[in-house]
């Protein structure tokens, strides 16, 4: 049976699931910061730690985060958990964050999109702009000719992303290695620092969890799962698992064929590592392996971003007009909404200072969930939970301290930002009372 006009789909599977998470979460930090990282922490095995413990740190989030979800299964994300537990206005602050994170993000990468079209196709350089524009309105219009087309982009390009990836690390592995020691001794600035501090460690994590932002992705989709109860906790622990096994693969491949000063010393290890491989071929090996990873991002912001302002408004806290939905199953006022704020941010230049919010505000995030999982489970403890967090409380505690250290390291790290942060969140109670005194005023139109 056909659904109605206004109602959301419930046609995805976990194979969508798995593929956003993918598609949400491997990106191009893969390709540039393990350089950075490297040099950070000098040695292979606090490499190799550093990416481990963030993907431990992702599947903590990720197993409360499928309780919520399988026990809430409505499509909008986090903000629909928080406002369960911590009522409207602890829904609309999280909601706001998370949308705000999500639309910045999608006027970044598309813009990063353009800039790797222009290197692979010199003709478009000094277009970028209207390249990532329409990047943008090309998935926009993808999505919305409906759930099924916009979900079944995001299984084949995912499917292609991960199939590159993983070509690219056997082609490593089809050259010698290193020889001696050097991948795994320290780097040449190791006598200079006297060793890895707990700081330089510090950094490098924080770098690492930014590159596994989008784990948790397959919870925006709970009304269009058709058993969210079995498939998002599926989705987003196999995801972040696979998403894990992507990252040490890659990191194993650079370690391979790059000694590790040579890797601290790169701005963008993908490229040094095939250079190794193909030589003089490199280059535009790499661009075309960026911009198919950037591919499913960009797709998968396209779905994501959306379900939030549209969950926002579906429940009076945005404009109702950003509550309809298609025949096809999307959200569409939302998703034009999203796409040109994220179009103007792209343009306005303002966008890269917000980027360096995100950060901050997804681990802010990622703590509430995980008191969210608390709450409920103390507030109504008869509600059917499908799927229960393993280990919980302890490991739903251990994942909130977790997240509440980052955030320090966040505010000690650079503190303009978590300051801004924090000025950007408190400003979302007066636009919260605004909004809410309008909707009393016009009956929610």
């Amino acid at each position: 049976m056909e659904p109605a006009r206004g109602a959301l789909h419930r046609v995805l599977g976990v194979g969508f699931g798995l593929a956003i998470i993918v598609g949400g979460a491997v990106g191009v930090g893969i390709l540039r910061t393990p350089g950075t990282i490297a040099g950070l922490v000098q040695y292979a095995p606090l490499i190799f730690l550093a990416w481990g413990l963030a993907g431990v740190y992702a599947l903590l989030q990720a197993n409360n985060l499928a309780e919520l979800a399988a026990a809430i299964p409505r499509s909008g994300g986090s903000y629909v958990f928080a406002r369960r537990a911590l009522g409207p206005y602890g829904g609309f602050l999280v909601g706001w964050s998370d949308w705000l994170a999500l639309t910045v993000a999608a006027a970044y990468l598309p813009l990063a999109f353009a800039e790797y079209s222009a290197r692979l196709l010199p003709v478009l350089a000094g277009r970028e702009p209207q390249v990532a524009v329409g990047a943008l309105a090309t998935f926009v219009a993808l999505q919305l000719a409906g759930i099924r087309s916009g979900s079944r982009a995001q299984e084949v390009v995912s499917l292609v992303k991960a199939v590159a990836l993983l070509a690219f690390v056997a082609a490593c592995f089809t050259v010698p290695g290193v020889s001696g020691p050097a991948p795994y001794a320290a780097s040449a600035a190791a006598p200079a620092t006297g060793g890895v501090t707990l700081v330089a460690f510090a950094g490098a994590l924080q770098l690492v969890i930014g590159a596994y932002g989008g784990w948790y992705s397959a919870a925006f989709f709970g009304e269009e799962q058709t058993d969210p109860g079995r498939n998002i906790p599926r989705a987003l622990l196999g995801g972040v698992l696979f998403v894990m096994a992507i990252y040490l693969l890659m990191n194993a491949a650079y370690l391979h064929v790059l000694p590790i000063p040579e890797l601290a010393a790169s701005t963008l290890p993908a490229a040094s590592a095939m250079q190794r491989v193909f030589g003089g071929n490199s280059d535009r090996l790499v661009t075309a392996l960026a911009l198919v990873v950037l591919l499913g991002i960009v797709n998968a912001l396209v779905m994501i971003a959306p379900r939030t302002l549209f969950a926002l408004a579906r429940d009076g806290l945005f404009f109702q007009c950003a509550a309809s939905v298609t025949r096809g199953g999307t959200p569409a006022v939302a998703t034009i909404v999203t796409a040109l704020v994220a179009m103007a941010l792209a343009f306005s230049g303002t966008f890269e200072r917000l980027f360096a919010l995100t950060a901050f505000l997804m681990t802010s995030v990622d703590a509430v969930n995980t008191l969210n999982v608390l709450v409920l489970r103390r507030r109504e403890p008869g509600l059917a939970r499908p799927y229960r967090a393993w280990g919980a409380p302890a490991t739903t505690i251990l994942a909130l301290v977790a997240s509440l250290a980052l955030l320090v390291a966040f505010v000690a790290a650079d503190a303009t930002t978590a300051l801004v942060g924090i000025v950007f969140m408190a400003c979302s109670y007066p636009v919260y009372r605004w909004i809410t005194r309008r909707s009393a005023l016009t009956g929610g139109a």
